[in-house]
């Protein structure tokens, strides 16, 4: 079976979202803005093509990190598959989207610095509503 594998490198345009669905699996959903860069060979000056946004959801562990880790504006790469999946609006209309179902996800080393730390899966990371992960984990700490 062929897989369909992509590499992705942009920016959060958001804040990452995280939720749990009904089998208990944490997701995290984000978006990421993608603009390609050339230099035009006849000016030297650097052109930008045409902006791209692309859907990306993480599972479980991968969820939880990339919700504690990443915030918007960070510049992100992104491993998964593309997958196309289709619904009905509220309004009876049939749509069809694609996003990626993130395998990996971590920060561009080249803008950014990493201290990295294992998580500490005995305290669970997704807050109650209103509260924030870290007061969570202090909350449960306590």
């Amino acid at each position: 079976m062929q897989d369909n594998e992509m590499l992705v490198a942009g920016n959060l345009v958001a804040d990452p979202q995280l939720r749990i669905v009904a089998s208990g699996a944490p997701v995290c959903s984000f978006r990421i803005g993608v603009t390609p860069r050339r230099r035009d060979k006849d000016s030297g000056q650097w052109v930008d093509g045409t902006s791209m946004f692309l859907s990306v959801s993480a599972w479980r562990g991968l969820a939880e990190n990339v919700h504690a880790s990443l915030r918007k504006g960070d510049r992100v790469v992104v491993h998964g598959r593309m997958r196309q999946r289709t619904f009905t609006t509220q309004a009876g209309e049939e749509r069809m989207v694609s996003e990626i179902d993130a395998d990996f996800v971590g920060p561009d080393l080249n803008r950014h610095t990493a201290v990295l730390a294992k998580p500490d899966r005995r305290v669970p990371t997704v807050p109650a509503s209103g509260t924030s992960t870290a007061e969570a984990s202090a909350t449960q700490a306590a």
